[in-house]
């Protein structure tokens, strides 16, 4: 199909003018968060879109995207549930959840196969620094780990502050859909008293092989929303493979032998394979060995 440009003019012009019926507007200005602590959650606050077009506008998405998106949260909207008529609006709602301190923006991004462009909204809140209370580290890495063995632990430290005592009352691992990162020593089930410290422990357990993302969650007695400590780590197994997979030998006499072929034996994977004390078969290379001969 040629591009609209490509078109005769009366054709672009029709083109164009299906898409100019149909228009979305914002409500004028983004919600206003206030300053909600890190870890906290504010309320929703709700943004309004209006088709100030000709024709009913059917909004397909609406996503946020870009910036410190993982700082917004989506929440309730009715702009979904069909097609919004000429002069009407919908309204949808957003989360400010900020896991760090400072200014953070993002994106809402409104996507219609009745727009000629998604439609853009910028999101901007700013995010008060917790003093009752921190987190240390803010991500913890395990590097490589081989299939189905565990690393040691590695520890994430909570300090109170030394004005006020904390609690933490819930710690999960989420976004680990194959529970490839396990909670180990937890010495936060009590009260952290001011100016105490408490440890929790996190080891990494591939079940496959390759990059593996996780999140150690904390809550604390407030309840507004979950601390966040990203877990990464890289599962390494050998893959072995057969080149060719099939061998053909010609025509042979009965009681004679063939010239013996070939295959190779090479690991695709990203971990050396060792099939004996004095043959490991490093990643990425390939062993050639004689396959039997026919007679």
């Amino acid at each position: 199909m040629r591009s609209p440009r490509a078109w005769p003019l009366p054709a672009r012009r029709a083109y164009r003018q299906q898409f100019h019926n149909r228009r979305l507007l914002g409500n004028g200005s983004a919600p206003s968060f206030g300053s909600p602590l890190v870890g906290s959650r504010s309320e929703q606050h709700f943004v309004s879109l209006r088709n100030s077009g000709l024709a009913p506008l059917r909004i397909k998405e609406i996503r946020i995207a870009d910036g410190e998106a993982g700082d917004f949260l989506a929440g309730t909207t009715n702009c979904t549930n069909g097609a919004v008529p000429p002069g009407k609006g919908c309204v949808f709602g957003v989360f400010f959840a900020p896991k760090e301190e400072g200014r953070r923006s993002a994106n809402v991004v409104v996507t219609s196969e009745d727009l000629l462009a998604p439609a853009h909204l910028v999101l901007t809140a700013i995010a008060a620094t917790r003093t009752d209370f921190r987190i240390e580290p803010a991500a913890i890495s395990f590097g490589n780990q081989r299939v189905d063995t565990a690393s040691g632990e590695k520890i994430a430290q909570i300090f109170s502050s030394p004005r006020a005592a904390v609690r933490i009352r819930e710690v999960h691992i989420t976004k680990d859909a194959n529970s490839d990162f396990e909670l180990g020593e937890n010495t936060c089930t009590e009260t952290i008293p001011k100016g105490g410290i408490c440890r929790i422990g996190v080891s990494f357990h591939p079940r496959m092989a390759g990059e593996r993302t996780g999140q150690l969650e904390l809550m604390d007695e407030s309840g507004d929303a979950p601390h966040e400590i990203t877990l990464t780590g890289r599962g390494t197994a050998g893959e072995l493979s057969l080149e060719p997979e099939q061998i053909s030998f010609p025509v042979t006499q009965s009681g004679q032998r063939s010239e013996p072929e070939t295959a190779q034996i090479r690991n695709s994977g990203n971990e050396d394979v060792t099939w004996s004390q004095n043959f490991p078969l490093r990643v990425g290379s390939a062993s050639q060995s004689a396959s039997r001969m026919f007679w």
